[in-house]
């Protein structure tokens, strides 16, 4: 059967039967379709976030470019109680990378999620008297709300 209903870049999914699993202690949504089953994403529980962190939420920019590799439009953000982080990598794909965080302390906050970043860490750090954000090795510095 093809679906023929909404959106082109959500049809893919009409085929799909969703179930949740728990998988390392996450409760996660699959999609499965001849037998073959799709991780489609993770449930993130709710958690207290730290006014440390609620003061970070913002646009930076990245002050240790890598001109052969660029990170652009790095931003901390809180949408419906969930605390995360973007940024966009031109050279990889025109959409951001998303990922919410979870604080475990004042200055460190753990990515959330089963994909390849999970577990990195997200660091504020006092640089000339002045704190930034640090994380893969790039620095990023608040330029606005």
């Amino acid at each position: 059967m093809v679906n023929r209903f909404g959106p082109p870049s959500l049809r893919a999914l009409g085929d799909l039967r969703f179930a949740s699993r728990i998988i390392e202690g996450g409760e996660v949504i699959v999609g499965e379709r001849n037998g073959q089953e799709i991780l489609l994403g993770e449930k993130v529980p709710p958690a207290p976030i730290p006014e440390a962190w609620r003061a970070r939420v913002g646009r930076y920019e990245v002050v240790n470019p890598d001109r052969e590799f660029p990170v652009v439009e790095p931003t901390a953000w809180l949408e419906q109680g969930t605390l995360g982080m973007s940024y966009r990598m031109p050279l990889l794909s025109d959409k951001p990378f998303r990922v919410p965080i979870r604080p475990i302390s004042d200055t460190e906050a753990i990515i959330l999620g089963l994909g390849r970043m999970h577990g990195e860490t997200l660091r504020a750090v006092t640089v000339d008297g002045e704190e930034r954000l640090r994380y893969s090795g790039y620095v990023g510095r608040r330029v606005s709300d």
